[in-house]
């Protein structure tokens, strides 16, 4: 598998915008696009899909994680890419991992 990395700046944290929120200001279905051009985020994206799909039931991603912190925070988004390039968010899930969890599966 390949490795890759990126660098947290604690005096320019990555904003979270859109998804579960009880400010409904900043919440639901947010444009994303330029959070994937930060330094500190780090983005997967497929092959453009050339049908409509539908997904049903709950979202799950594998991490293999290595971190000088032993309290890091990791936030997971599905978001779709729209043929403008535009992407919104599909779905999120937040974890954050502690001493106790490293070398640990988590679900």
């Amino acid at each position: 598998l390949e490795s890759i990395a990126y660098t947290f700046d604690p005096h320019n944290p990555t904003p979270n915008v859109g998804g579960p929120s009880f400010d409904f200001h900043n919440s639901g279905r947010v444009e994303q696009t330029i959070f994937s051009e930060r330094d500190d985020v780090l983005t997967f994206t497929s092959l453009p899909l050339h049908e409509r799909i539908y997904v049903a039931g709950s979202v799950r991603a594998i991490l293999h994680v290595v971190s000088s912190n032993p309290h890091t925070d990791i936030l997971l988004k599905l978001c779709a890419v729209y043929k403008s390039g535009k992407s919104y968010n599909m779905t999120e899930n937040f974890t954050r991992l502690y001493p106790k969890d490293w070398d640990t599966e988590l679900n």
